[in-house]
């Protein structure tokens, strides 16, 4: 039971602590609003400084349990001495009877829902993945240090930065509860818009349709982001309505803070920021009164939330928009070839016919990551109501915040622009309160965990029950997340056997919340893809380095060798295992005064000439003309002849190889290279582990669904791999290098 009230505690800690510091903002901004929605803003303004604040202790590495707890005390006595808990007297008209009694009793039917499972241990994928499996490392490592192994650590991270204070006072449950914040939050906001512009009726049932939805309710309880930033973006549009309405001044300081917030959570919502902007320089002009002040506010206010985490990513990965734009900002962290995959999975999903993708996200949901509700097939009925004024900024909103949705096709990126859907759609019936109400009650009961099984997929992403006895911790945490978290054993077994300071490296993603070792992942970086591909070079028929691409030219002095790519092959990466010089049938003994370089990829230009045929330098990029690697010799150097040991998923030729003498003279050498192939040595496997130890990974984990598992299963003693731990289908080794 004491593990239940520091849950609480850490929650509540967090709540009060953003509801003051968001209180005295709007003090201090002087801004009027009524009773019902100032708390909501104070939260949204509150987290937005608090997440900054905790960015700061991070940069400083002051997180430590007694700063933040102290700090929070702190925050909370000047609240108390303030008065931040009072709130304005002024309120909206009444609620009309049925709606107050359907509204309570649905919140309070799924709110037991919904807290139970925000109490639980945390089981959400992404959640024990990097969401809280960052937060545990900053607060671990009290604050921030380059992570380059993980994609993850280089998006903002305004949430995990919110999660810093609960997770140090009720760990994982603690930082759930947070984020559940705004799956309360957001409804409130939408019912406070209808309220006070006069549909209430329509932001009632918007409401409900938002609060009901089972994927939004997964994700409220998990320790996700995805409902702040619906938040944020809601509250962006609700201050720039009420702005355009009041005209205060001081409202485009909270516009600006929000709209920064909001991109500080999420990339994807970085449009929050040109809506506010492009709507105050429309509506100033259309007065004939100076709009550059106001913009340029908006735009410097939000800077101050968003240029850190630019910052942060240009100083630990050298791209501020990690990892994304990696042509723009090309680094040694993220390679451009995942990245152009990476966007073409999350736009497809494995789906053949992206017209489904309207059945897949409101009723089967198993393909696309939960499900919204069938009642959510109606609402891009909201279109028609454009002809309605009320109903023009909402529909305007939900077009430019469903732009970014086709760049990841998963439901739950539908929800920052699902608020205004749901809005636009509900003004259409504003004038048939029955039916505003029977269709809320409808999509209540559908959203129902127990009724969810007669339309969705069977595996779809859904809350399932009332976990009580999990919610209040009675039963074993480790027994309940086993019981629905496939691989938990062996993470696990990987914190009681693994040495806080050693690297796991594995090829699936890893419940990193719970282990505190180092992880490298297979996709989540450059460096996890090299060791992919060492890993298979030494076992992949077709990434054997055993083709040889041999050119012959007559002998001659170079000051400067360089070989050039001239095929454009989009579907194929240009690489080699070794670039060898020989000159009158004796390889050229290379020196450490050579001076090495590639176009593109020159931080791993080494790995073809390491004598190793297991590590291949790689262009990460598709072939294309103009691609080179080369030599440039300190004195002039005879040479002729270049062997390149190249991999069998290489197409032959589209290669000339260019010379350069000691007077800067450039000659082609040739451009008909020979192919033959080799045998494939003994001890491949033992090089490939060896390589993999050299590049810092002390253990490897590898699951029966991964490439390889029967290999190493069986012949581990040729890999030089000592078995440590077996779970289930996953077995971890340890990396030992030896010899059989």
């Amino acid at each position: 039971m004491s593990q239940v009230l520091y849950i609480l505690l850490g929650f509540f800690a967090s709540l009060g602590v953003n509801f003051v510091i968001g209180q005295l903002l709007l003090r201090r901004l002087n801004i009027q609003l009524f009773r019902q929605e100032q708390p909501a803003i104070a939260i949204i303004l509150g987290c937005s400084v608090w997440s900054l604040g905790m960015f700061l202790l991070a940069a400083a590495h002051l997180i430590h349990k007694g700063v933040l707890v102290g700090l929070a005390a702190a925050v909370m006595i000047i609240g108390w001495k303030f008065k931040a808990f009072v709130l304005p007297t002024q309120s909206f008209p009444p609620l009309p009877k049925t709606w107050k009694y359907v509204l309570g009793i649905i919140a309070a039917v799924f709110g037991v829902l919904y807290i139970s499972n925000a109490m639980a241990p945390e089981i959400s994928p992404d959640g024990m993945a990097y969401h809280l499996g960052l937060t545990t490392r900053y607060y671990r490592e009290h604050g921030f240090h380059p992570i380059t192994t993980n994609m993850y650590a280089s998006l903002s991270q305004a949430m995990e930065m919110l999660f810093l204070l609960p997770y140090s006072i009720g760990r994982h449950p603690a930082a759930a509860m947070t984020h559940m914040i705004f799956l309360w939050l957001l409804p409130w906001m939408i019912l406070c818009f209808g309220r006070r512009n006069g549909f209430v009726n329509a932001g009632a049932l918007a409401a409900v349709l938002i609060f009901c939805a089972p994927v939004i309710g997964v994700d409220g309880i998990s320790a996700y982001n995805d409902l702040a930033t619906a938040s944020a973006i809601f509250t962006v549009f609700y201050l720039v309505q009420l702005w355009k309405q009041q005209r205060q001044a001081s409202l485009i300081t909270a516009i600006g803070i929000t709209a920064g917030f909001a991109f500080a959570l999420k990339y994807t919502a970085f449009l929050a920021l040109p809506y506010a902007v492009v709507t105050i320089i429309k509506e100033l002009h259309r007065d004939r009164k100076p709009w550059h002040l106001p913009a340029a506010k908006v735009v410097a206010i939000a800077s101050i939330f968003i240029l850190p985490w630019m910052i942060k990513n240009t100083l630990f990965v050298g791209n501020p928009v990690s990892p994304f734009l990696n042509s723009v900002f090309p680094n040694h962290n993220i390679h451009i070839w995942f990245e152009a995959s990476y966007k073409r999975n999350m736009s497809r999903y494995g789906m053949e016919n992206l017209a489904w993708i309207p059945v897949e996200t409101t009723i089967r949901g198993d393909k696309l990551g939960g499900l919204l509700g069938p009642m959510f097939v109606l609402l891009p009925l909201g279109l028609l109501g454009f002809r309605k004024r009320a109903a023009r900024p909402l529909i305007l909103a939900a077009l430019l915040f469903t732009l970014p949705y086709p760049a990841n096709i998963g439901t739950r990126f539908l929800i920052p622009s699902a608020p205004f859907w749901a809005l636009s759609f509900a003004i259409l019936l504003e004038s048939i309160p029955h039916l505003a109400l029977a269709l809320a009650l409808i999509h209540a009961a559908l959203s129902w965990p127990d009724a969810i099984p007669l339309y969705s997929a069977k595996y779809t992403w859904r809350l399932n029950r009332i976990p009580w006895k999990s919610s209040l911790h009675i039963v074993d945490d480790d027994y309940y997340i086993g019981r629905n978290v496939g691989g938990y054993a062996m993470t696990r077994e990987i914190e009681r056997v693994v040495p806080i300071d050693k690297t796991v490296f594995g090829f699936d993603q890893i419940q990193e919340a719970y282990a505190k070792p180092k992880f490298m992942v297979s996709f989540q970086s450059a460096h996890g893809e090299i060791i992919t591909d060492i890993f298979h070079s030494a076992l992949m028929p077709s990434y054997l380095s055993t083709g040889r691409t041999t050119f012959n030219f007559p002998s001659q002095k170079l000051t400067r060798i360089r070989l050039v790519q001239t095929g454009n092959l989009p579907s194929e990466k240009w690489s080699m295992a070794e670039f060898r010089l020989f000159s009158q049938k004796s390889e050229v003994q290379r020196l450490p005064s050579w001076k090495l370089r590639s176009a593109p990829n020159s931080w791993d230009v080494q790995m073809a000439f390491d004598n190793s045929p297991v590590t291949r330098w790689s262009s990460w990029e598709p072939k294309r003309p103009g691609m080179f690697i080369e030599i440039q010799f300190p004195s002039p150097q005879l040479v002729d002849q270049v062997v390149l040991e190249v991999s069998r998923d290489q197409t032959p030729g589209y290669m000339a190889l260019e010379g350069y003498d000691q007077y800067g003279n450039k000659y082609q050498l040739s451009n008909t290279p020979k192919e033959s192939l080799v045998e494939a040595p003994e001890g491949w496997r033992l090089l490939s582990t060896r390589a993999m130890m050299a590049r810092g990974i002390d253990y490897f984990l590898i699951s029966e669904t991964n490439y390889g598992y029967q290999d190493v299963k069986k012949n581990a003693r040729y890999w030089g791999m000592e078995l440590i731990a077996v779970k289930g289908t996953s077995r971890l080794y340890k990396l030992t290098g030896n010899t059989p």
